[in-house]
């Protein structure tokens, strides 16, 4: 634990962290030209956009782990390097199928970023500093995807979807060089034997992520289809459809704020329930072509807002739900690659299934998804409860 708070590198981290999250949402303000140039599909264009996260998806806590043994520092420049050289190369691609696979080479770089950077920034932070530096760090995953919806929407229009992949590509390596320069190292101290076995944290850590997985996969499918909703539903420009889409992402932000505020005062149930009611009245609305786009955009936005009251319920349970603190740093690890596996397959999926049976197949989707993070949510609030009384 640091014993004063280093927030020149506690900045820095979460700027290379948002710069990977703009990398994610890059691909979709570009979805017109992309089909154009490539011949996509909806399912083909969702594997674009989601094949960043698989890495994060499948090795997610093991790189928890490494990063833990090499250091936070070490990790996080080489990740955004390979980010750096991923987003690169992308410009160069010359059919859909290699723009997928190098989709996939970014993602090895997001991983890094994604593990190491919280990591650092804990590591730089003292105890007192601590939540914030990590409240802070909670919103660089939105505040990426909407700064890459409100540039990309102007930016790929005015110089096409190779010269907006290129600046985004010069950004990274700008960043990657600048935290070369500047970031301090980080803890190098393994966690104990005993405590690295994912089986281990218990039921209520398993379930809590297996509902944020549902929860990735609802708030991805609403942010990476709105777009191409706009556009083919209500004749919005790429431009317009993308500054809209970045715009509501922002509710996200404003939720989280709100629970950051509000919810230690409430049952832990309460923001759960009156987030899912917020969703579920605004699922048909966002995404019915028969309602205008005004009512449109307001649906989605309530409906993102709620997924950010969700979002910061997740994290802030984290503490309350391992069995010791210990574990808190593989809980973490454990949640963001299940959450990652709903942000790989959800945009292909969903894509999928908009082109089967049109866009209000979206709504009855995004109902599902709420009510599963509903169930696994509250059961891991009971299975920790459990856990409590049995350890009396």
């Amino acid at each position: 634990m640091a014993t004063s708070t280093n927030w020149r590198a506690i900045l820095l981290a979460y700027a290379i962290g948002v710069v990977g999250a703009v990398q994610v949402g890059r691909v979709a303000p570009a979805t017109t030209q992309l089909r154009d140039t490539f011949s996509m599909n909806l399912a083909t264009l969702g594997w674009a956009i989601s094949t960043i996260t698989l890495a994060s998806a499948v090795f997610g806590v093991v790189a928890g782990l490494y990063v833990r043994r090499r250091g936070a520092r070490v990790i996080l420049v080489l990740g955004a390097a390979t980010l750096a050289f991923g987003v690169l190369a992308s410009v160069l691609v010359p059919a859909a199928a290699l723009l997928i696979l190098v989709r996939a080479v970014e993602g090895m770089g997001y991983l890094a970023i994604v593990v190491a950077a919280p990591t650092l920034i804990a590591d730089q932070a003292t105890l007192r500093s601590q939540p914030a530096a990590l409240a802070l760090w909670g919103t660089f995953f939105t505040l990426g995807l909407s700064l890459a919806a409100i540039a990309g929407g102007t930016l790929a229009q005015a110089w096409g979807w190779r010269g907006w992949f290129a600046a985004n590509g010069a950004l990274v390596a700008m960043v990657t060089a600048v935290g070369f320069l500047l970031l301090p190292s980080g803890s190098t101290e393994p966690l104990p034997a005993d405590r690295e076995d994912p089986k281990a944290l218990g039921a209520a850590a398993w379930l809590l992520g297996g509902s944020f997985l549902g929860l990735t996969l609802l708030s991805l499918s609403i942010l990476s289809m709105m777009p191409t909703f706009l556009i083919e539903a209500h004749g919005f420009s790429s431009a317009q459809a993308g500054s809209a889409t970045g715009l509501i992402a922002l509710a996200s932000i404003a939720g989280s704020l709100v629970y950051g505020l509000l919810g230690n005062r409430t049952n832990p149930t309460a923001p759960i329930l009156a987030a899912t009611f917020l969703l579920i009245a605004s699922a048909l609305p966002a995404f019915e072509s028969g309602f205008s786009a005004g009512t449109a955009l307001a649906a989605a936005s309530i409906a993102v807002f709620a997924t950010g009251i969700l979002m910061a319920f997740t994290f802030g349970a984290v503490p309350r739900l391992v069995r010791h603190p210990s574990q808190i740093g593989p809980a973490n690890g454990l949640i963001a690659q299940l959450g990652s596996i709903g942000a790989f397959l959800g945009p292909p999926a969903v894509g999928a299934l908009v082109s089967r049976h049109g866009w209000g197949a979206l709504s009855v989707l995004i109902v599902g998804f709420t009510v599963t993070f509903v169930g696994l949510a509250l059961a891991a609030l009971t299975a920790s409860r459990a856990t409590s009384l049995l350890s009396r």
